[in-house]
């Protein structure tokens, strides 16, 4: 059996959750979904920049979710401080598994200057993926939350594994 591979940068509160989805995630559900997320990150509040950085990371998870899995698991919180959680997991095929991790470790190892310069040269220069994406959504992520991303990849004796993603957000930074 492989060994679990984590990359964790994050220390926080565990949040209330407040919203959550567990089943298939198709177009429409997404378009439900970002509209509920859209009124929570309204309600809070917050800055202009900051809802607008939310909605940007959410996009970035639920389009992740959309194109590479078929059964989800999404979830919105809050916590003490204030933060925002967003927090993802999807089951992920033994064709995919390796180059998942791959593409985790190459971009939660880069440092913030490189990380950007290399989404710079992705955007420019990178092939497209058979699903239309440039590999650009988990450099996306740590980026507008501010390194604050974990990722985890936990895989399964039969092969593949599950991708766990969390991302933590502060409005009071942003």
């Amino acid at each position: 059996m492989e060994d679990l591979c984590t990359f964790t940068h994050l220390k926080h509160l565990e949040p209330r959750w407040e919203l959550w989805w567990r089943g298939p995630l198709r177009a429409r559900q997404n378009e439900v979904l970002l509209s509920w997320l859209e009124e929570a990150f309204r309600k809070r509040t917050w800055d202009k920049g900051a809802s607008k950085k939310a909605m940007r990371c959410a996009i970035e998870l639920l389009q992740n979710l959309t194109k590479h899995a078929s059964d989800v698991s999404f979830m919105l919180g809050y916590d003490l401080n204030g933060q925002c959680h967003l927090h993802a997991e999807n089951e992920v095929e033994d064709v995919q598994w390796s180059v998942l991790q791959a593409a985790l470790t190459t971009v939660l190892e880069l440092d913030m200057t490189s990380l950007k310069a290399r989404r710079l040269n992705q955007l420019e220069h990178g092939p497209r993926t058979a699903l239309g994406g440039a590999g650009l959504g988990l450099m996306d992520l740590r980026l507008c939350s501010r390194d604050n991303l974990a990722a985890e990849c936990i895989p399964f004796e039969t092969g593949g594994g599950k991708l766990v993603l969390h991302v933590v957000l502060n409005p009071k930074l942003d």
